[in-house]
C-alpha cells in the first residue's frame, strides 16, 4: 500500500532540512508526533523525491569557508563541488542545450535545462562524468558575462534568484560558476540576499560554494546582522566561519540586533541569543552608545522567565558585573531595578532564577548596600520587606545569611544600626531560627548594641517591647548583652529593658539580664574600671552598693530592695524573681 506522504511533509522539511537533524532523529519525532510510520529507505526515496536529501559527509566533505574579494569581473574557478545539497537529478533527463548566450534569470524559454545524472562505483564513489558538477569547468553555453551581469540597482541573476526564493535557479546559476561575492548598490551579496530572503535552502546552497560569510554592505551589516530572526541560518553561518561578534556601522553586533527585538512577538528571541552566546559572541561588546549586549539583555522586562533564563546563561559565559551603562549603573543595579521581589518569594521557577542571578553577583563582589529602584539599599529593604511577607513558608531562608555573612565593617556602619533595630524589633526575625548570628555579625563589625533610635529606644528595649517570648529572643539577648548591650539604659519615657522583662513576667529574660549585670560590676570594680553606664546608679543605687559588698549576704539584701520606678505588678514580679534567683 502506497503511503501519502504529504501530510508530514512540511514536519519533514522543517526537522530535516531548517533544523538540520539527523535523519534517524527525523524518523524517530515524526513516528513520535503523528504515528507515521516508515523505513529509513523509505524516508531517503522520498526525500530524494522532494529533493531535500543531503549529501553524506564522507564522500562530499564540505569545503572549508574561503573568502573571496569582491569583483564584477574575471574568471571564477568552478567548485568541484558535486550535486550541492543532494537535490536528486533523474536519470533519462537531458543534458544542456548547446547554446544559452542570451540566458536570464527571467527567460521561460529554456524549461529543458537538467543536469545528467552522476554514477556511483559499487562501493558508492562519484564516478567522473563528461560536463557533470564533479568538473572544474563551466557549464558550455551559460557564459561568464550572462552569469555575472548586474542591472540598475547592481544586482547579479544570482542576487535576483535569491531575492525571489528561486532555489532551483540558484542551483542552476551556482552549478553554472556565477560568483558569490559581487556586491550591489547597497554592499549586499547574494548571501545577505538569501538571508533577507529567509530560505534556509538557499543560504546553504550559496555557503557551500564559499562565499564571504562576513561581508559587510553600506550600513555595516554582516549576513549574520540579517539572520537575527533565523536560528536555522544562523547555525548555519557561524558554522561556516561566521565571526559572531562582528559589527555594524553603529557597533551593534547580532546580539545587540538580538535582544534589541521585541521579543513579546518571538520567544525564539532569547534562546537564539543564547545560542549565540554558546557559539562565542562577546556579551561584553560595547556598541557605539557604549552599551554591551548583557546591559541592554539585564534592562529588559523581566515578565517572562526566558529572560532569567538568558540572563542566568550570559553569567555563566562571562557577562561582565563590572561595566557601566552609559548612565553610570552597574549591572547589578540594573538588575535590582527590575526585580519585583527582591528574593523573596521561591514559590515560581521564575523567582527561583532571580535569587540565583543575585547570588551570581553578590558572589562576584557585587556591594549589599547596593541602591535598588527607590534608592534604599538592597539589604536594608530586604530586612524591611522580610518579616512583612507573610508566605513564610514561601521565603528563601537562605537568603539572609549571605546578605550578612558578605556585609563590610565600613557597610556595617553606614546600615547596622538600622538593621539591628529591625532585627531585634519584628516578630518574623525574632522567630527565625539562626537570628542571634546575624545579630552578632553586626556587632562584631561594631554595631552599637545601645544606639536609641528616635525614641531614645535601645535594641534591648525593641527587643521586648511587642514580643520578646519568641524563640530567638533568647538568642538575640545573649549576643547583645555579650557585646555590651546595658539593660539599665532608659529611654526617653523612662523605661529601660529590666523594667520591661519585670512588668511582662519574662521572668527568665530579667535574670538574665540581672545576672549579667551583676557579673560586669564585680568584673569592673575587680580590674578598677568605671561602671560602663551611670543610669545605672540613679535607677537603682543599692545594686551598685550590692556589687561592691565583699560578702554575699549583704549583697544579696542590697539587690533585692524594691525600685520606686517599677510599678506595683513589675514590683511584684521582680519580687518573684528575686525570691527563684536569691533563695
Amino acid at each position: 500500500m502506497t503511503k501519502d506522504w504529504e501530510p508530514q511533509k512540511e514536519e519533514i522539511r522543517k526537522l530535516y532540512v531548517l533544523e538540520q537533524k539527523p535523519l534517524a532523529e527525523v524518523i524517530r519525532l515524526i513516528e513520535g508526533k503523528s504515528g507515521f510510520i516508515a523505513s529509513e529507505r523509505a524516508y531517503r526515496e522520498q526525500l530524494k523525491k522532494w529533493r531535500y536529501l543531503k549529501n553524506r559527509t564522507q564522500d562530499f566533505p564540505k569545503p572549508k569557508k574561503r573568502r573571496h574579494t569582491s569583483t564584477q569581473s574575471g574568471q571564477r574557478p568552478m567548485p568541484s563541488l558535486p550535486n550541492p545539497e543532494g537535490f536528486s537529478m533523474l536519470q533519462g533527463e537531458a543534458s544542456l542545450p548547446g547554446s544559452l548566450s542570451t540566458f536570464s534569470t527571467f527567460d521561460t524559454t529554456h524549461n529543458n535545462l537538467h543536469f545528467a545524472t552522476p554514477h556511483l562505483s559499487s562501493a558508492g564513489v562519484l564516478e567522473p562524468q563528461p560536463h557533470g558538477l564533479d568538473q572544474d569547468t563551466q557549464i558550455p553555453g551559460l557564459s561568464e558575462l550572462d552569469q555575472n551581469t548586474q542591472d540598475e540597482q547592481g544586482r547579479t541573476q544570482l542576487h535576483r534568484a535569491a531575492l525571489d526564493k528561486d532555489i532551483e535557479q540558484v542551483r542552476l546559476l551556482l552549478n553554472a560558476g556565477a560568483a558569490v561575492d559581487i556586491r550591489d548598490h547597497t554592499g549586499n551579496t547574494p548571501l545577505h540576499n538569501g538571508v533577507t530572503a529567509e530560505r534556509i535552502e538557499i543560504v546553504l546552497l550559496i555557503l557551500r560554494f564559499g562565499p564571504d560569510v562576513d561581508a559587510r554592505n553600506h550600513q555595516g551589516s554582516a549576513p549574520l546582522h540579517l539572520a537575527i530572526s533565523q536560528p536555522g541560518v544562523i547555525n548555519a553561518l557561524v558554522d561556516n566561519g561566521a565571526d559572531v561578534s562582528i559589527q555594524d556601522e553603529k557597533g551593534d553586533t547580532p546580539l545587540h540586533l538580538i535582544l534589541s527585538t521585541d521579543f513579546s512577538r518571538d520567544l525564539n528571541i532569547y534562546s537564539t541569543a543564547v545560542m549565540l552566546l554558546k557559539a562565542g559572541a562577546d556579551p561584553n561588546k560595547k556598541n557605539n552608545a557604549e552599551v554591551t549586549p548583557f546591559l541592554k539583555l539585564l534592562d529588559r522586562s523581566y515578565d517572562q522567565g526566558l529572560v532569567r533564563s538568558a540572563i542566568c546563561s550570559f553569567l555563566e559565559e562571562g557577562g561582565s558585573t563590572e561595566q557601566t551603562s552609559p548612565d553610570g549603573r552597574t549591572p547589578f543595579q540594573i538588575f535590582l531595578s527590575r526585580l519585583d521581589d527582591y528574593g523573596f518569594n521561591i514559590d515560581s521557577f521564575g523567582s527561583r532564577l532571580e535569587n540565583t542571578i543575585l547570588r551570581h553577583f553578590l558572589g562576584k563582589g557585587a556591594s549589599v548596600v547596593t541602591p535598588i529602584s527607590d534608592g534604599e539599599l538592597l539589604i536594608v529593604h530586604y530586612c524591611k520587606r522580610f518579616y512583612r511577607y507573610y508566605h513564610l513558608e514561601r521565603r528563601d531562608k537562605s537568603l539572609p545569611k549571605e546578605l550578612f555573612k558578605r556585609i563590610t565593617t565600613d557597610e556595617a556602619k553606614k546600615v547596622g544600626n538600622s538593621l539591628l533595630s529591625i532585627l531585634v524589633e519584628e516578630y518574623a526575625w525574632q522567630s527565625m531560627e539562626g537570628v542571634g548570628k546575624l545579630v552578632r555579625i553586626l556587632l562584631r563589625h561594631g554595631v552599637n548594641p545601645n544606639h536609641e533610635n528616635l525614641k531614645g529606644e535601645t535594641p534591648l528595649i525593641l527587643l521586648f517591647e511587642k514580643f520578646g517570648s519568641v524563640s530567638g529572643a533568647a538568642d538575640i539577648l545573649a549576643s547583645l548583652l555579650k557585646h555590651g548591650a546595658d539593660p539599665w539604659q532608659r529611654d526617653y519615657s523612662g523605661t529601660c529593658a529590666l523594667f520591661l522583662t519585670a512588668e511582662k513576667k519574662f521572668y527568665e529574660f530579667c535574670r538574665t539580664m540581672l545576672e549579667e549585670d551583676f557579673r560586669r560590676q564585680r568584673s569592673a570594680l575587680t580590674s578598677e574600671i568605671e561602671a560602663r553606664h551611670h543610669t545605672r546608679n540613679q535607677l537603682w543605687d543599692e545594686w551598685q552598693e550590692a556589687a561592691r559588698a565583699e560578702d554575699w549576704s549583704v549583697a544579696k539584701q542590697l539587690a533585692l530592695l524594691p525600685s520606686e520606678d517599677l510599678s506595683e505588678e513589675g514590683k511584684k514580679n521582680l519580687e518573684r524573681l528575686r525570691v527563684s534567683r536569691f533563695g
